[in-house]
């Protein structure tokens, strides 16, 4: 596929989601009413173009919060269309390991492993964060059969992989070593869960829920905090005394409309721009 046709796909496949959750962050802004006018007119075109606000103390995307980590998979996306042809193996383990130097700085600096990319002072990192676990990505995608030559079949390892992500997450350790541990989970253990994850096949109602989850996930990502937003808003005073209840309430109906949303209005959004592109792409 041509970069520019496969550019336009991803903002196809992106960017309607994205303006939808962006849309609830604005609403949820002006409803707040304590940022000035000009904030809110920049905060919404540089939202429009999924670019980040360039001010101190700001998170960079006020609308649309998750958006700086988009921002990012766009570059990683587009990065690697464009340099597909010189991407080898061996150059993708040195892009990799000059990534993962890079990040052991503000790691072991700030004391917590990958807690950069989503707020001003640390968006640098964000490059390499996305550079080092996409390329890895694509290595594992690449390397999976000569590597994993073994099939594992059964929703019993789909349950293993989930745990296991969950489980190392929630290992605690004294404060000195957050960054050690976090490191060697980013660098071994998540890729080696992935690695596996590929070799496991499902069926029946594990395959249907696997793919129903895999249906949900970018639509509940890109609508779960502007949603949370305004329902902080307009009802944050009433909730916030039942927390924890109030939270798996909103989670829940966050869910259900991040399926209206996905079925009602994405699904249909796309397919009608698709064939619009393609006419556009190849005039």
């Amino acid at each position: 596929m041509p970069f520019r046709d496969f550019a336009v796909m991803r903002i196809i496949r992106i960017f309607p989601l994205y303006w939808i959750g962006t849309a609830i962050g604005l609403i949820a802004l002006l409803i707040d009413g304590t940022h000035s006018a000009k904030f809110v007119m920049l905060s919404i075109v540089l939202g429009l173009l999924m670019l980040p606000l360039p001010k101190k103390g700001i998170l960079p995307f006020p609308l649309n919060f998750p958006a700086w980590s988009l921002f990012f998979e766009f570059f990683a996306n587009f990065a690697y269309a464009k340099f597909i042809k010189i991407l080898n193996n061996k150059t993708i383990i040195i892009i990799m390991i000059i990534s993962l130097v890079m990040l052991a700085f503000p790691a072991f600096l700030s004391g917590r492993a990958l807690d950069v990319g989503w707020k001003p002072k640390t968006f640098i990192f964000g490059f390499p964060r996305v550079t080092f676990s996409f390329l890895f990505g694509v290595y594992i995608y690449r390397k999976k059969d000569s590597l994993l030559n073994f099939e594992l079949s059964g929703p019993i390892y789909a349950a293993a992989c989930i745990i296991l992500a969950i489980a190392f997450q929630a290992i605690s350790v004294e404060f000195k070593y957050e960054s050690y541990l976090g490191m060697f989970i980013i660098a071994i253990v998540f890729p080696a869960i992935v690695a596996l994850a590929t070799t496991i096949s499902v069926t029946g109602k594990t395959l249907w829920l696997m793919l129903f989850l895999g249906e949900i996930s970018f639509p509940l990502y890109a609508l779960h905090v502007p949603l949370y937003q305004l329902s902080h808003v307009l009802y944050g005073k009433y909730l916030d005394p039942y927390a924890p209840y109030t939270g798996l309430l909103f989670a829940v109906i966050a869910a259900a409309i991040a399926l209206v949303v996905h079925f009602r209005v994405d699904t249909p959004l796309r397919q009608r721009l698709r064939p619009v592109a393609v006419r556009w792409l190849h005039r």
